[in-house]
């Protein structure tokens, strides 16, 4: 019983916090904290839940490794804030980035140890997915309301490749990769997803949930011969798709006439460069890091020193190595490795497919490890996939 109850409780707490809506509730000043203060809360009871018969549970002692990684980024940012370049503006909000990024995996993990988790994620995924659409489909046609009015459209979070990014973070964790259920489902996630990424007109948002659904055709084709009657529901889960779009046209009608009036979108129509000298800037910002590293290379200038530069990397590569230096790129790159080593190990594509689009998404945006949704994903997919349900069976030679 106390399962259900928490898994009901799950449902809004993942609406909210993957569809980034906690950004916009922030603003609005109608959290009662911080967001991420709320994520932690709103994640506690449910991670205490799990760990009243076994502490820690089974789903965190069985991720040791990964949350270990992260755990060290963490403990890295916080012993280089003793450097004199590091930034406690604010409270010191960017020297704990990483600390509450840690904590935020650290209690998604313990929750997922709920075995209801698997059927309320899917979910709230797909209406995580609607709500994000619905929110940059509104910045559309009413600019100004979630994001300011000179700046595209992005709904919740305010930031056009933020969402793209989140984006893609969801679209990994929801397709089915193993097909195991109608290929129609997974054509309302992709068909979502494309939607909010191309409303965004984030580029680098494009590329990576362009590099996440090639991966995922190449896994569905390989893990298992397509049969008669699979073929059969594809093309009619395609079909349905299309005859819903074009069902759905007339609704959105006045969101692609707004979308038009977008400068990337009005130049690409007229066949002219899209570019409006955002690549110039962050080309910019990306060598003004590397001159830094150059000052620093093996410690660098601090925990949040690169909150000081002009212009943030645009890169969480450089942005590591400019406030932590080697070690601290090292250590971004070895969470990333041994947590899809992890994921690999288990044959748990969603949660492979994450770290992709974590690892692509790292060359263009410098938040991935305090974007909430990737954070709450990262931690339910480890807990989920290291259910003994998710083993893969093992061969009578093993391995």
């Amino acid at each position: 019983m106390l399962n259900s109850i928490s898994a009901l409780v799950a449902m809004p707490l993942l609406v909210v916090f993957l569809s980034a809506a906690d950004m916009a509730l922030g603003r609005s000043g109608l959290l009662p904290a911080g967001a991420t203060t709320c994520a932690l809360a709103g994640f506690l009871p449910l991670a205490l839940v799990q760990s009243a018969h076994q502490l820690p549970p089974p789903s965190v002692r069985r991720n040791t490794y990964p949350l270990a990684a992260l755990c060290a980024l963490a403990l890295m940012a916080l012993a280089f804030s003793a450097l004199p370049g590091a930034t406690w503006d604010e409270g010191g909000k960017w020297i704990f980035l990483l600390p509450y990024a840690f904590l935020t995996a650290l209690l998604a993990t313990a929750a997922a140890n709920n075995r209801l988790m698997t059927k309320v994620l899917p979910v709230a995924l797909a209406l995580s997915l609607a709500l994000l659409l619905w929110s940059i489909c509104r910045d559309l046609t009413a600019p100004g309301t979630f994001t300011p009015v000179t700046e595209r459209s992005a709904g919740f979070s305010g930031n056009a490749n933020y969402t793209a990014l989140v984006t893609a973070f969801l679209c990994a964790a929801a397709l089915d990769y193993e097909r195991t259920r109608p290929l129609l489902f997974d054509l309302v996630f992709i068909v979502l997803s494309l939607a909010i990424v191309l409303i965004s007109l984030s580029r680098s948002g494009l590329v990576v949930l362009g590099l996440l659904l090639t991966a995922y055709a190449a896994v569905r084709i390989t893990r298992r011969r397509l049969s008669v009657s699979e073929a059969k529901s594809a093309i009619l889960s395609l079909m349905a798709a299309v005859a819903l779009l074009l069902i759905l046209l007339p609704v959105f009608a006045p969101h692609l006439s707004a979308l038009q009036e977008q400068t990337r979108f009005r130049r690409a129509l007229a066949g002219r460069q899209i570019d409006d000298g955002s690549a110039a800037s962050r080309l910019a910002a990306a060598q003004d890091a590397l001159n830094r590293i150059n000052d620093s290379p093996i410690v660098g200038h601090g925990t949040g020193y690169a909150r000081r530069m002009p212009e943030l990397p645009h890169n969480l590569y450089l942005q590591q190595w400019v406030n932590n230096g080697l070690l601290g790129l090292v250590g971004y790159l070895a969470f990333l490795g041994i947590s899809a080593a992890s994921f690999l190990r288990r044959r748990f594509f969603p949660g492979l497919m994450l770290m992709l689009v974590a690892a692509v998404g790292s060359f263009f945006s410098h938040n991935v490890l305090d974007q909430r949704p990737f954070l709450i994903l990262y931690g339910l997919l480890l807990g989920l996939s290291s259910a003994p349900r998710c083993q893969p069976r093992q061969s009578k030679v093993g391995s």
